[in-house]
């Protein structure tokens, strides 16, 4: 099973980035070793996952249909190493689900801060979806989650923790490259890699959007508009540390994104995972 799931990140990894040698170095690897793994997986399979050729490797479609489900299956995998490195059960723990962008650029300084106040405290941090950080709440799988556009939600307890700018992200050599800021009009007629997740209320408002793919995650959608595939709109945590060439521009009439930490408003905290919501509620941007 390990060594299939090496093969499954190597085609996550190639599918978000659209480069083997850029999926080789996020993981570790050569890159015919990126290729050999793909290659295996096809046949495996029996499908093509990628269109071979000059340039940036792009999904086929059947590709496209199993991409979700090979990044649930290594969700869950995931998972199932968290529970069986565990290595005291009897330790007082509080769950954190939250998405990648988040776990990378936000929580480090706060969780640090509360490991080192809190030795003997364990601190489980499960990475997904917006959608699937919410299921883990409500359905009492985490004690705490970070969920966009919650407030006034009666059956979760929220407080704001950061507030991002939405931008515009544009190939290269976009037509709007030279600008300052972009209005948001300006984009009406573009093709969309569109955000699923962050930013649907902004594209909505386009009289004519026009949707190529639709994804929540960032990495692919940053990937697809630096190959030429649309533009699109994200929040400017998604592009903190960007290791793609592609154009940020602010919008005329700046908009922006509040991410919220919640828990069930009817499942009172445990003591460690009440003083870690107020630690991060005390320290939110």
């Amino acid at each position: 099973m390990s060594a299939n799931i090496n093969k499954y990140r190597a085609f996550l990894e190639a599918a978000r980035r659209g480069s083997f040698t850029k999926a080789a170095g996020a993981l570790g690897y050569s890159q015919s070793g990126v290729s050999h793994m793909i290659s295996d997986l096809e046949r495996l399979w029996g499908v093509r996952l990628f269109g071979r050729g000059g340039g940036p490797v792009v999904l086929t479609r059947r590709g496209e249909e199993l991409l979700p489900l090979v990044e649930e299956l290594c969700r869950s995998y995931d998972r199932l190493q968290l529970k069986l490195d565990e290595a005291d059960e009897d330790l007082p723990s509080v769950r954190v689900a939250a998405t990648s962008s988040i776990a990378a650029y936000r929580l480090p300084r706060p969780l640090g801060l509360f490991v080192a106040e809190n030795l003997l405290i364990r601190v489980d941090l499960l990475l997904g979806t917006y959608a699937e950080v919410e299921r883990l709440i409500l359905e009492d799988e985490v004690d705490l989650g970070f969920l966009p556009n919650v407030a006034g939600r009666e059956d979760l307890l929220a407080r704001p923790f950061d507030r991002d700018e939405i931008v515009a992200v544009l190939p290269e050599r976009h037509r709007l490259a030279s600008r300052a800021r972009v209005d948001i009009e300006e984009l009406a007629d573009e093709e969309f890699v569109a955000d699923a997740e962050t930013a649907p209320l902004l594209q909505a408002d386009l009289r004519h959007l026009r949707v190529r793919f639709e994804t929540a995650d960032v990495t692919a959608i940053i990937s697809m508009v630096e190959s030429g595939l649309g533009v699109s709109l994200l929040p400017s945590l998604a592009l903190e540390r960007c290791p793609f060439d592609v154009i940020v521009r602010h919008l005329d009439n700046p908009a922006f994104r509040t991410t919220y930490v919640a828990c069930r408003r009817d499942a009172p905290l445990s003591p460690p995972a009440a003083a870690l919501f107020a630690l991060l509620d005390s320290s939110a941007c």
